[in-house]
């Protein structure tokens, strides 16, 4: 089967790789944030229940190569439908363009006009205020990629895990659209995944919010009863973060396969005196887990070696005295 993907513009192209990474296999881009791929409809669901850069997913249905003749009559444009959505009682239908391009076409004429195509061709009615079934239609340059949507993220949800929604945070706190992609950077996840320099405690909500088991380590008493307290304010049954030390883990060796984590670095983090950069890198060095995805200065030199093979790196821009970087790191075998 089919599919429309439409991921986010922010953070790309690690949205990119967050999808691919779910699904498997890669993905026809059409533009930087439209793509399409062949795959099983549960793996579409698993995506959509997953990925925070996944903004709408849809089952395919056309796609037409726009000519100048389509922008002065909308009626020339060679619409057919050809496949018809689960409920099959009322629809409406969609235009989106990117902000980037635009679109010389009205939005009001494409939407009466392949609204009219499909009524006719269906016997399905129209309602704008609350239908069953929605056919999007997208601009990518000078094509228009056709379908019925089959999930919309609402990232109101995303939104309510932000930092300032929970009684404690700190200063530079992760977004939770880019804290839950560097969780799903992990994919295919662990059942329990760490956090060692676990702040507040965002990864591990994130974790939690997967269906996982998070786990977060800090150094500091005061911030670790703070984060858990956080936790229990939006009821995350699936996390924990103890009171301990990124270098002396309270765990078996080769007992946490996966982490996620974003070390301190800002001048208010708290590393009880010890230099940061020293910090990361004997704490890669001792580690024992087969995949990492780590946040840091883009200024900080970190050392690889040869333990780690480094798969992937994004740059993100945060303000101007801080670029992250972004990195996923592989053990060696």
């Amino acid at each position: 089967m089919k599919w429309v993907i439409r991921i986010s513009n922010e953070h790309y192209p690690l949205t990119r790789e967050e999808s691919e990474l779910i699904l498997g296999k890669e993905i026809e881009w059409i533009t930087s944030w439209v793509g399409m791929v062949e795959t099983s409809e549960f793996k579409v669901e698993e995506l959509g229940k997953l990925a925070a850069g996944v903004k709408l997913i849809l089952k395919f249905d056309a796609k037409i190569e726009l000519n100048a003749t389509h922008y002065h009559d909308i009626q020339s444009l060679p619409f057919s439908l050809s496949t018809h959505p689960d409920k099959k009682s009322t629809f409406a239908v969609r235009f989106i363009t990117s902000q980037q391009i635009g679109s010389k076409l009205k939005r009001s004429d494409v939407e009466r006009y392949i609204g009219g195509e499909i009524a006719q061709s269906t016997g399905l009615k129209v309602n704008l205020t609350s239908p069953d079934s929605t056919y999007i239609v997208i601009q990518t340059g000078r094509f228009l990629v056709m379908g019925w949507l089959q999930l919309e993220t609402d990232y109101k949800i995303i939104r309510l895990q932000s930092p300032k929604e929970y009684p404690f945070f700190g200063g530079g706190a992760m977004k939770p659209m880019l804290s839950r992609i560097m969780t799903n950077l992990l994919y295919p996840h662990e059942p329990i995944i760490l956090d060692p320099f676990s702040g507040h405690g965002g990864f591990v909500r994130e974790v939690s919010q997967l269906g996982y088991y998070g786990i977060g380590i800090e150094i500091s008493s005061k911030i670790a009863r703070e984060a858990n307290l956080n936790h229990k304010f939006r009821n995350h049954a699936d996390t924990e973060v103890i009171v301990g030390d990124a270098l002396r883990l309270p765990f078996r060796r080769r007992g946490i396969l996966q982490i996620v984590t974003d070390p301190p670095y800002a001048k208010q983090s708290t590393t009880l005196g010890r230099d940061k950069s020293e910090l990361v890198n004997e704490w890669l060095e001792e580690s024992t887990a087969e995949k990492i995805v780590i946040s840091l200065p883009h200024t900080m030199e970190i050392d690889i070696s040869s333990k780690w093979s480094l798969e992937y790196t994004y740059k993100d821009y945060v303000h101007r005295s801080l670029t992250r970087a972004i990195r996923m790191l592989v053990v060696r075998i």
